[in-house]
């Protein structure tokens, strides 16, 4: 039996034990001796994803159809993968990908339902949602070069965290412009001001125009967050850790005992 092999019948009795980090790193080992093996990866992706950390196993997950694309469970991890960061469309077209492969198989099939189930919105599309119940809302703000310095005050991280579990407390912290920033990075909308250059007491008509257009674009973007607020139960508590016991099924989370 090679090192490799060895270490990966160690990840896969860790993972049974749901000990996920002593399983990802024995993958990992595992990895790298033998980076072209794609039963690691995928193995490596369920447990990533059982551990809540649905990035890596969706990077994990298409490595593994990159070195096998044929390999219908690689194309499975990565619906799992999607679903746990709430891409459900693209979840969809995953599961159906791998169907393609086998089409029978009854955790992708099972998988499709789940996507089409949570897909209400028009046309079966994905539902608008509040912006700060996005699974991905800490990487978001840490990725922009505009609201990543907020993370250095903890009073701001504390207001976020209150909004991320209770929408309704947005209308409580929509002074700090801090927060409204932050709305506007994970809307994909412009919600600061300009003030025009410094110094200058009285804008040119330009800049006057341009803060009309910005303050109308955010009484816009405010009055969508407010309808879903009053469309949404205020309580959006997000719990990776459960909707990674949610998204994954007893079959779709057992590990590979070989690459085949």
């Amino acid at each position: 039996m090679s090192q490799a092999e060895a270490l990966k019948r160690k990840g896969n009795q860790s993972l049974q034990k749901s000990a996920f980090w002593s399983a990802i790193e024995q993958y990992s080992e595992a990895i790298h001796l033998d980076q072209d093996n794609a039963a690691l990866y995928s193995n490596r992706s369920v447990a990533y994803a059982r551990s809540g950390k649905f990035s890596q196993a969706l990077e994990d997950a298409e490595k593994a159809i990159e070195l096998k694309p044929s390999w219908a469970k690689a194309y499975m991890r990565k619906g799992h993968a999607l679903q746990g960061l709430n891409l459900h469309e693209e979840a969809k077209l995953a599961f159906q990908e791998g169907l393609q492969h086998e089409p029978e198989n009854i955790a992708m099939l099972q998988g499709v339902k789940e996507c089409e189930a949570k897909l209400t919105g028009p046309a079966g599309s994905q539902p608008l949602g509040h912006p700060f119940s996005n699974s991905s809302l800490w990487e978001k703000i840490a990725n922009d070069p505009t609201t990543r310095e907020y993370l250095t005050d903890p009073t701001y991280k504390e207001k976020i965290t209150q909004i991320q579990n209770d929408p309704s407390k947005l209308g409580e912290h929509m002074s700090d412009q801090r927060v409204m920033n932050t709305l506007g990075v994970l809307m994909g909308v412009n919600l600061t001001v300009f003030d025009g250059d410094a110094g200058s007491d009285i804008p040119d008509p330009g800049v006057m125009e341009g803060m009309k257009d910005t303050a109308k674009e955010k009484h816009e973007a405010m009055r969508g967050v407010q309808e879903t607020l009053h469309s949404k139960t205020p309580k959006v508590k997000e719990d990776v850790t459960s909707k990674a016991s949610e998204v994954q099924h007893p079959a779709a989370c057992r590990v590979d005992g070989t690459a085949g």
